[in-house]
């Protein structure tokens, strides 16, 4: 039971830790192509200004061909744009062009390394931004009809930091919540399989001959102290049978030994010495009377025992108790004899 709680609430963290730091990146990284959006906006609005022909009153001059990439790389080559690029609010931010054939026209700001110029969107993306990710940079870029590609990026090194320790804080949280949580299940599973334990350990007493072995009722409620109540009552039961089964065995033992002590001292009385007929007839009458005795309560036995495991009701019948008596002493007085006692009856 613990391993699955620990499983449930490994996953549980786990889930909530990757789904909290993918949200952040997330936001950060929305943030981070907003920001980069809005500068690539001025950017593209001053090129469009500056591309622009001047036209003189009365005068309609369509402009001339290519006269966009001149502007965009006069533009790169003036102040106005280093100023804007120190003024924001950006980090390591950079700004590159390129014309219609591929061939750049010139970059501002330090990007890292060589920066290919990026594959031209399909269809409809064509008419909106597009961000990428490039190694530890943010870009966003956008082709102007009918080529040319501006494209405005910025380091996310402080991001990539902050993420990462973000992702620390998160697995140091969580082992922190797991190993919390583990505890506390283990204090509460503790408690609860205590009563558990208690009553397998009863039972083991119980079975291991302890009949008096009982299982303690404090602190249980619910179920499990209906169980234990009704395993106790059961106990109880059991230890009441195997009292009476003992008691049993007893009486039995001590009801059986008389009629083979009678049998036993007749007969060696038979076979200690020459005695006339009449004498081993009374003997051989004796013995045969001890063995109905010992015959009558062989079948009590019996009836008893088939009695325990029925639910029948017992034959009742009248007896005369003198007359029992009476043969009692008769069957006995080879035995008063041998211990020399003397039996009346009144």
């Amino acid at each position: 039971m613990q391993f699955w709680h620990g499983l449930l609430l490994a996953t549980a963290l786990t889930g909530f830790g990757v789904l909290t730091f993918h949200y952040q990146k997330s936001s950060d990284l929305e943030r981070i192509d907003t920001a980069l959006e809005q500068q690539l906006f001025v950017v593209l609005t001053k090129v469009r200004e500056e591309s622009r022909p001047s036209r003189r009153p009365g005068r309609h001059r369509p402009p001339a061909r290519g006269s966009r990439p001149r502007a965009m790389r006069a533009y790169l080559t003036t102040d106005e744009i280093s100023d804007f690029l120190a003024a924001n609010e950006l980090d390591q931010d950079f700004l590159v062009m390129w014309q219609r054939d591929g061939t750049e026209l010139g970059r501002v700001g330090d990007p890292a390394g060589e920066i290919a110029r990026p594959e031209a969107p399909q269809g409809e993306s064509q008419r909106f931004n597009v961000a990428r990710t490039r190694g530890h940079m943010r870009e966003v870029y956008r082709y102007l009809p009918p080529g040319e590609c501006v494209l405005f990026g910025k380091s996310i090194e402080n991001e990539l930091a902050q993420w990462h320790r973000f992702g620390w804080q998160l697995a140091g949280s969580g082992i922190t919540i797991m190993g919390l949580g583990l505890l506390g299940g283990w204090i509460f599973l503790s408690r609860s399989i205590r009563p558990i334990n208690r009553i397998s350990h009863a039972a083991r007493q119980f079975a291991g001959g302890q009949l008096s072995e009982r299982i303690p009722q404090e602190d249980v409620g619910g179920e499990l102290g209906q169980l234990t109540t009704d395993l106790n009552e059961t106990f109880n039961q059991l230890e009441e049978a195997f009292a009476r089964q003992a008691r049993f065995t007893a009486d039995a033992a001590h009801e059986l030994r008389t009629p083979v002590s009678v049998i036993l001292s007749h007969a060696q009385a038979a076979l200690a010495k020459e005695r006339q007929a009449e004498a081993y007839k009374d003997s051989l009458q004796t013995c045969e009377r001890g063995a109905k005795r010992l015959q009558g309560l062989i079948d009590s036995l019996l009836t008893l025992s088939s009695m325990d495991g029925a639910d029948g009701t017992p034959v009742r019948r009248s007896m005369d108790l003198a007359q029992i008596a009476e043969q009692c002493m008769e069957f006995l007085q080879p035995l008063v004899q041998a211990h020399q006692l003397a039996v009346k009856s009144n």
